[in-house]
């Protein structure tokens, strides 16, 4: 074996071996991208669960808040109908509105009673239902 073929060898074993560390390389990104998506979807899946449980605690203690100044039960029976729906994680756009706009006088008039525990459910319950609507935004 003269010189010439040698070098040639060389060259073909390195171009090999350079080829096969390109496709372990791209393997193991693959690999580590895929292992990534599992854990952000089982992130995401625990995300979804923990904001409904909190959607339904939230729920379940703004039910025992009496509204101020009620102008009848339609009201009242719209805001169980509308906590539930937001407890399922089941309500729309229009709708998260409108309990929005329901909870800003339960608000303030909780202000001015000067209603503390009341007033924190009210806050936790307008924290959780702008998270919701920001998500079904995008």
């Amino acid at each position: 074996m003269d010189v010439t073929d040698f070098n040639s060898l060389m060259v073909g074993i390195s171009l090999v071996a350079v080829s096969l560390a390109v496709i372990a390389f791209l393997i193991g990104f693959f690999y580590f991208g895929i292992g990534m998506s599992r854990r952000i979807s089982s992130l995401e899946r625990g995300q979804d669960a923990f904001q409904s449980k909190i959607a339904e605690s939230i729920a379940e203690a703004m039910k025992s808040i009496p509204i101020p100044e009620n102008p009848g039960e339609e009201m009242a029976e719209r805001r169980g109908l509308l906590l539930a729906k937001l407890g399922a994680n089941e309500i729309t756009r229009a709708e998260g509105v409108e309990l929005n706009e329901i909870l800003l006088v339960e608000k303030q008039a909780a202000q001015q009673r000067g209603d503390t525990a009341t007033l924190v459910a009210i806050i936790l319950g307008l924290a959780l239902l702008a998270a919701i609507l920001e998500r079904k935004k995008r």
